[in-house]
């Protein structure tokens, strides 16, 4: 069975935009316009007033909580499919959604590219105070941890549950998107009033986000695939030994992975 007709519209979708993060910011000054709505420069002010506004706050505290509950959720999936033998589908979602925790957010955006792409924030550049010059989206700096949000991460990382029900529930898929993107807007929104990121690492952290999600589903777990050959279902029977010793190192790996992404905030 060809799924092309799944895949390829979302790979389309993903490289308008990374064109849209990207070109538009490199040929005007989107990032500082943007920025700069947020920004008041009086000495009697932080420079960011708007960084402890209360649901902006509440978005920061989220994040690494969702981060949590995400990850949780996902090994309890597992362990249904694992200890429900009628449930053995539920097996390859858990540790896709869990997956999609540990390595979109979790090394993707914040070890990978974060921790090691050296580009200042708003609130470090010079426009806006700081000492650095502005570097645009894809272009590293020498110093800084704004590209991408890692925050932001987090909330777009929601759509994995869009991958998960796009093909039997629909209209859960739909929902599930919709919240991705609504949080992780309002999740940028708060970032960039607080002078922690620009406008092109919101987007950034979309398209790294959900380009993991589209790699482990499509071609390194091949959920379609597995789910449509009826694989998952005829998955060879295992010794309730070496099932718990799975169950346990997935366990393991999983809290592994949710305190290394917690940290990253």
């Amino acid at each position: 069975m060809t799924y092309i007709k799944h895949w390829l519209p979302e790979l389309v979708g993903l490289i308008v935009l990374s064109m849209i993060s990207t070109i538009p910011f490199w040929l005007y000054p989107l990032d500082i316009t943007v920025a700069n709505a947020f920004f008041v420069d009086e000495s009697s002010l932080s420079g960011w007033p708007l960084e402890h506004f209360g649901i902006f706050s509440f978005l920061f505290w989220l994040a690494p909580w969702l981060t949590v509950i995400l990850g949780l959720i996902g090994l309890l999936v597992l362990s249904i499919g694992i200890l429900k033998t009628k449930r053995k589908r539920f097996r390859l979602y858990g540790m896709f959604i869990f997956l999609s925790v540990l390595v979109g957010p979790g090394l993707v955006v914040n070890a990978l590219f974060k921790d090691n792409w050296d580009r200042p924030r708003p609130r470090e550049v010079q426009v806006f105070g700081g000492e650095e010059l502005y570097v645009p989206p894809l272009m590293p700096g020498q110093v800084g941890n704004s590209f991408p949000c890692g925050h932001c991460s987090v909330a777009f990382a929601v759509a994995m549950f869009y991958l998960v029900w796009r093909r039997r529930y629909p209209r859960r898929a739909i929902i599930a998107l919709s919240i991705s993107i609504a949080l992780g807007s309002l999740m940028g929104i708060a970032r960039i009033a607080a002078g922690g990121h620009f406008l092109s690492d919101v987007l950034w952290s979309a398209v790294l986000t959900w380009s993991t999600l589209m790699l482990l589903y499509w071609p390194i777990m091949r959920i379609p695939w597995r789910e449509d050959t009826i694989g998952v279902d005829s998955l060879d029977a295992e010794s309730k030994v070496m099932t718990c010793f799975k169950l346990t190192l997935i366990a393991l790996v999983a809290i592994t992975g949710v305190v290394f992404t917690w940290r990253m905030y």
